[in-house]
């Protein structure tokens, strides 16, 4: 049974983590465990029963220091985590944020979790980490320009898995891993596991852009390391199918939110 952890939310936030976690479920996770604040634990309630819900321990509605310890024996028990949808930046939630992640289990790193500090604690040795920035997050991130020579650059001088979303995705493996003992069988990985140093994902369409898409795809690659792919195939996988799924959805309707995406993904990977 593969198990997920996804730690985002705060009271200020829009839906990112909420869907984080659809993006999980529609991958194939069978448990997925949310970390949150208290307004998406009642959301989550009426969406599957495939949710455990566990609520920030302090009083401001955000990821702070008295839930590192919970989250660490939570962590024991789960294949994957995925941190940063809609978790907010200030200072209890940042150190406790690299507290976490000091971990050997495999994390999708994301939106707010994309600080410059977690480059500082980073060992390739260690971590087992996926980052999944868009354009805008990988330059704050980095400070150069998100061309393809870049992205490959700063993955080979840091040995980091980057997924880099955008009107084409943009996909760098350069630390491999595969630590859960599930395999899941795609017969799409045959057709886009070309072996470049660099993988260009150029499925999908304008409307998956919309907010809450990149949350998705995020749920999506921990769904999938969770069940047994490489960080690679994850990565390469997701993009494609995720994309593949707003071309197909684009054909009925004239506009895509997020959610529609999410309820129509399930449908479309099975295929």
């Amino acid at each position: 049974m593969s198990k997920v952890l996804v730690i985002g939310g705060n009271s200020t936030s829009k839906a990112e983590v909420m869907m984080t976690i659809l993006g999980a479920e529609a991958a194939g996770a069978d448990l997925i465990h949310l970390y949150s604040c208290d307004k998406y634990l009642k959301e989550a309630k009426n969406y599957s029963l495939n949710f455990l819900l566990h609520e920030f321990k302090g009083h401001t509605g955000s990821l702070g220091l008295y839930d590192v310890k919970v989250i660490h024996e939570i962590v024991k028990i789960i294949d994957v985590i995925a941190i940063g949808n809609g978790l907010g930046k200030d200072f209890d939630t940042k150190k406790s944020l690299l507290a976490i992640i000091n971990t050997n289990k495999p994390i999708i790193i994301d939106a707010d979790a994309l600080v410059p500090e977690i480059l500082k604690i980073y060992d390739s040795n260690k971590h087992h980490w996926i980052l999944t920035p868009n354009v805008n997050e990988f330059e704050r991130l980095f400070g150069i320009e998100a061309t393809s020579s870049n992205i490959l650059e700063v993955s080979q001088r840091h040995k980091i898995n980057l997924c880099v979303k955008g009107y084409t995705d943009y996909i760098v493996t350069s630390n491999d891993f595969k630590v859960t003992s599930y395999d899941l069988l795609k017969n799409d990985l045959n057709d886009i596991d070309d072996g470049e140093k660099i993988h260009e994902n150029h499925t999908g369409a304008p409307q998956i852009k919309s907010i809450g898409a990149g949350d998705i795809l995020t749920g999506i690659i921990c769904g999938y390391v969770a069940q047994g792919l490489t960080a690679s195939h994850s990565m390469k996988l997701a993009t494609y199918l995720f994309g593949k799924c707003a071309e197909e959805l684009i054909k009925t309707s004239s506009t895509i939110s997020a959610e529609s995406l999410a309820k129509f993904f399930p449908q479309y990977n099975a295929k």
